[in-house]
């Protein structure tokens, strides 16, 4: 007989991330275990981390450090366990489970009778809490996440460590998840992975053959000539914008698809290749201007990051002119992360913190005079900050 545990879950993660908290939530509650909302008493602590940028890598440190005060057992889950020095904890104490051996939980936890990994993926629904201009309250998101893990070999880049190799989710699964939602009113979406443009190839399949199933879906599901999806596609690889431009062209002339975030990472080919990325700027921007040739309306979001080693002041300058061109409609600005498990590690020429930190601070000002939003993920560290703060161990 299963003893009832208290578990507390803390999480800090993006939202692929946010999808395993919940899978861990479901995989104790239905193991009957109580989760709790405070760790005073708690049996185990589960803590979902992100570890993007150093100053991410340094809250968690900071987070352990504090929850490891507790008498419960710790569990480190997310990206985290892939760059963490575990040699600095005692392994009684705390494990770290990267995201890419999650079924690990199913050694800790031999006796519970639902296995984690017969769990089914969870959609997790995102709330906006913005309004429309009629003030009315924009419905909700359903995030369909469609793989977990990436064939790349970005070579600055940590998510691969703790995700592993692609793993796409079956056509008919994504298919059945998606009509689910249809079916319960939702008509906006989110598709979610770590490389969502890679969806298919390791199973016969493409993003292309998705996005057309999910329209036949559509027309069987929906009958009323207003009621229509909006797609939103996260994390597409600027790999795949050239590769698919012509077909996505197609598919965007619908309107279905609304927003689209690719991250181009640099506006440099030279440092381009130095990252492992498999494409030249040109040919990227070329797509994406096309894209908004198609569609005007099309919201288009990427990612840079500033300071990577070796590059140039007039390099730095190429990214955000890039931005200017494409004319983005969001823009995250991330730092340059040096993690010793990475090739990345071993070139020369690294920038200063300090020349790091002017760059980011001068593109989130030209970001800023030139009406593009912007994220710098400060908002994440802070947050992070001010959740274990309030814990009071």
């Amino acid at each position: 007989m299963i003893v009832r545990k208290k578990v507390y879950l803390i999480e800090m993660g993006c939202p692929a991330r946010a999808l395993e908290s919940l899978k861990i939530k479901n995989f104790f509650q239905m193991n009957d275990h109580e989760i709790v909302s405070k760790p005073e008493g708690a049996d185990y602590i589960i803590f979902s981390t992100c570890a993007l940028e150093n100053d991410l890598k340094t809250a968690c440190y900071h987070a352990i450090d504090k929850l490891m005060r507790y008498s419960a057992k710790l569990i480190v889950t997310g990206c985290f366990p892939a760059v963490a020095d575990v040699k600095l904890y005692d392994n009684k104490k705390v494990r770290f489970i990267p995201v890419k051996h999650m079924d690990k939980l199913d050694d800790i936890f031999k006796d519970f009778k639902v296995k984690f990994e017969s769990l089914p993926d969870n959609n997790l629904v995102e709330v906006s809490a913005r309004k429309d201009a009629d003030g009315k309250q924009r419905r909700a998101i359903a995030i369909l996440r469609v793989g977990v893990g990436c064939n790349e070999f970005c070579t600055y880049c940590i998510t691969r460590l703790a995700v592993g190799k692609l793993k796409s989710k079956p056509l008919d699964v994504c298919l059945s998840e998606y009509k689910e939602c249809l079916r319960k009113g939702y008509r906006s979406f989110k598709l979610l992975g770590e490389d969502v443009g890679a969806y298919g190839v390791d199973c016969n399949s493409s993003l292309l053959e998705l996005l057309e199933r999910m329209s036949d879906v559509d027309r069987q599901c929906l009958k009323r000539p207003n009621d229509k999806v909006k797609l939103m596609i996260e994390n597409f690889n600027p790999y795949w914008a050239v590769k698919y431009r012509d077909a996505l062209k197609v598919i965007l002339r619908t309107g279905k698809v609304i927003s689209l975030t690719c991250p181009i990472q640099s506006g440099s080919d030279r440092i381009l290749r130095l990252m492992g990325r498999r494409y030249r700027i040109k040919e990227v921007e070329e797509s994406l201007l096309a894209f908004r040739g198609v569609d005007p309306a099309l919201r288009l979001f990427t990612h840079i990051i500033v300071g990577f080693s070796t590059e140039t002041h007039h390099e730095f300058i190429d990214s955000l002119e890039v931005i200017k061109r494409v004319s983005f409609t969001g823009v995250e600005v991330l730092s340059y992360s040096d993690n010793k498990e990475t090739p990345a590690y071993k070139l020369s020429g690294k920038i200063d913190a300090a020349v790091i930190s002017k760059r980011k601070g001068c593109a989130e000002s030209f970001l800023a005079h030139y009406g593009f939003k912007y994220n710098n993920n400060t908002e994440r560290v802070v947050a992070l900050q001010h959740l274990v703060g309030k814990i009071s161990g």
